[in-house]
């Protein structure tokens, strides 16, 4: 269901999932509050899936952090999910998958200062260097789940609906000689940030790099595909890409050399 949300999702936009969960005797309540948060935030795309029998919900919602403005809708939603959590039905902010960057700001809300207080001593005596995920679960930034937002930009028709999962790894020819479908994709993304924010000498460097381990070794084969929620297709990205890098002539060439192969031959 997330990779489905994230291919129709508006192209530009981010597909943010979160896990958390209730008593089981209040998780009837609960999620209808949830879907009025929804709608007070203007998230009318948002579904909710997961494990009912453990009171253990996901909730999928889509958008751009391009402004301002959407930054804080954002944190808006995310400050009222965790009132709705903790406060009043006295749940967990992470029911299935570890604490990341997203919720570790509050911690401290849901655990309180003297069981917090704990955690931070034994992470100072395990890692006093912090050098292990720093920011990941102890992290004093009340902020840091809208700083440094993950972007998935309008780059390429063919496969701006990748929301980055990675199903189509496993599929791959290329994949322990270079770069998977994700990757490429990954890749691509990268170079338009890079152009955008003039960091010419960086994306003039990727871009000569992705000659190879980007096109040059891919198979083409849809294999990909096969393994795609959506059916992304990264080798009609490739192909189009290698089509371009040659002038009209050549491809002319190619094409009269394809029609007469017998000639040629």
């Amino acid at each position: 269901m997330f990779p489905s949300v994230g291919a129709v999702r508006a192209s530009g936009t981010t597909v943010i999932l979160e896990d958390i969960a209730f008593p089981l005797a209040t998780l009837g309540d609960a999620i209808s509050d949830l879907q009025q948060l929804f709608i007070k935030h203007n998230y009318h795309n948002a579904i909710i899936f997961g494990h009912a029998k453990d009171g253990n919900i996901h909730f999928v919602v889509t958008q751009a952090f391009d402004t301002a403005a959407e930054v804080e809708r954002y944190n808006g939603f995310l400050n009222d999910v965790v009132s709705l959590v903790v406060k009043k039905y006295q749940g967990t902010l992470k029911a299935e998958h570890g604490t990341g960057r997203n919720m570790a700001p509050f911690v401290e809300t849901e655990w309180g200062g003297v069981i917090y207080q704990v955690m931070k001593e034994l992470k100072a005596v395990i890692d006093p260097e912090n050098l292990l995920n720093p920011g990941v679960i102890i992290n004093t930034d009340k902020i840091a789940h809208i700083k440094n937002l993950k972007d998935l930009p309008q780059v390429e028709e063919e496969v701006d609906r990748c929301t980055e999962y990675g199903f189509c790894e496993q599929k791959c020819p290329s994949r322990n000689i270079t770069l998977t479908p994700r990757k490429r994709i990954v890749v691509r993304r990268e170079l338009l940030k890079l152009k955008r924010r003039g960091g010419k000498k960086q994306y003039n460097k990727l871009l000569d790099e992705y000659q190879y381990d980007g096109l040059d070794t891919c198979a083409v084969d849809g294999l990909c595909a096969t393994a795609c929620p959506v059916d992304i297709n990264t080798g009609d990205l490739v192909k189009r890409l290698r089509r371009e890098n040659h002038s009209e002539i050549a491809n002319s060439i190619a094409l009269l050399s394809a029609e007469n192969f017998k000639s040629v031959n």
